[in-house]
């Protein structure tokens, strides 16, 4: 009876045992998964920054002299060109009587001038003169013809006359720096009556009128502004961390228009120095393309390339946390394996593998890794990469 009893127990823990057996069997099911392999392709490192187009050629136009506004002969949206398109005149009755009073001061001169000279032979005969008779008035005096007196007066005229010839000389060379000096204030007039009617330096369009006629006008203060939209640039502001990255004539750029046009560019300037108050700098690309989308004042995305490299990639979903380490599933036969690895630049969702036991014929999970492990039975789907 008892030998029953241990039968009967005995089958009833092995059957237990078979159950438990197919339970755990059943547990290790294999997962469906899709797999695909690495693909080399070029991931870029980018700096997405926002900028303002602006006008690479400005003209903020101001006159050169002082005086109210006579004229102004163009309005805001106008196209000038350099050298011929007259912007606005400056007192022009004003400067133009003073022109003709240095012209007048410069014939004044020049007759003061001819005066003394004429002067200046008269007494230069007169010297002439009074050298003769004082010769012949001292042989007369020493051969005992004449009086002591009458010697002395000649004398006395033939320094007279010496003196005379020397003041008048004088006033000559007075009267010549004074005719320098008025042709040199024609000249100035000459200039500033010129320079009362001011002309566009540069090809463009007007911008802005920033004085009426009346308002009086002074040098350095701008009239007129003028912007060549044909030629304009991106001008944006980097974060100082970026200032070592960031080479101008070499990082290339991409810049996106309102029109959503790429234009392909390379940054043209960075500034010398990182602003301290919001530890940025200034950078520039020029519109290459001359795009006319990229008008003045627009906003636009300036993208920076800052590293470009060739290297493996995977879907960023593919890539696992686990244990404190980056892995993913590779297909082992029919397990899953799973691999460590390392990552680096990531583009439009895919991930750059940078080290680990991976290569363009490795097949890696990237669907369904999340509900397996190690050595976990697979069933693969292949995919390609999009």
């Amino acid at each position: 009876m008892n030998i029953v009893k241990k039968l009967s127990v005995s089958i009833t823990f092995g059957l237990l045992a078979l159950c438990l057996s197919m339970t755990a069997f059943a547990g290790e099911q294999a997962k469906k998964v899709h797999a695909m392999r690495p693909q080399m392709i070029v991931f870029e490192d980018r700096l997405e920054l926002q900028g303002t187009v602006e006008a690479v050629n400005v003209a903020r136009v101001s006159p050169r002299i002082p005086g109210p506004i006579d004229e102004i002969f163009v309005k805001e949206g106008d196209r000038v060109e350099a050298n011929k398109t007259k912007l606005f005149v400056i007192d022009p009755l004003k400067l133009e009587k003073n022109l003709e009073i240095n012209r007048q001061n410069l014939v004044i001169a020049a007759l003061s001038l001819k005066e003394k000279e004429a002067r200046m032979k008269q007494a230069a005969a007169d010297l002439e003169k009074s050298r003769v008779d004082a010769e012949r008035f001292r042989l007369l005096w020493e051969d005992k013809s004449t009086s002591q007196d009458n010697y002395e007066k000649a004398q006395l005229k033939f320094k007279v006359s010496e003196a005379t010839v020397e003041h008048i000389q004088t006033l000559i060379d007075l009267d010549r720096e004074q005719h320098k000096k008025a042709a040199l204030a024609l000249t100035i007039a000459e200039k500033d009556f010129k320079d009362s009617a001011v002309f566009a330096p540069i090809d463009g369009i007007v911008s802005s009128k920033l004085q009426e006629p009346g308002e009086i006008a002074a040098p350095g203060k701008p009239i007129i502004i003028v912007k060549n939209p044909d030629e304009t640039e991106v001008v944006a502001f980097a974060p100082a961390e970026y200032y070592h990255r960031i080479t101008a004539q070499t990082t290339d750029a991409e810049i996106s228009s309102y029109a959503n046009n790429k234009i392909l560019a390379k940054v043209s300037y960075k500034s010398p120095e990182i602003m301290p108050e919001l530890r940025t700098f200034q950078i520039k690309c020029e519109n290459t393309a001359n795009d006319p989308s990229m008008v003045p004042g627009a906003l636009a995305k300036l993208s920076l390339i800052l590293d470009s490299r060739k290297g493996l990639a995977l879907p960023s979903s593919a890539i696992l946390n686990r244990g404190g380490n980056k892995v993913v599933f590779a297909v082992n036969g029919n397990k899953a394996k799973m691999i460590t690895v390392q990552t680096g630049l990531e583009n439009n969702g895919l991930t750059e593998i940078t080290a680990g036991d991976i290569n363009l014929e490795t097949l890696v999970i990237v669907r369904g890794q999340h509900l397996i492990n190690d050595n976990s039975p697979i069933e693969t789907v292949l995919r390609e990469i999009k």
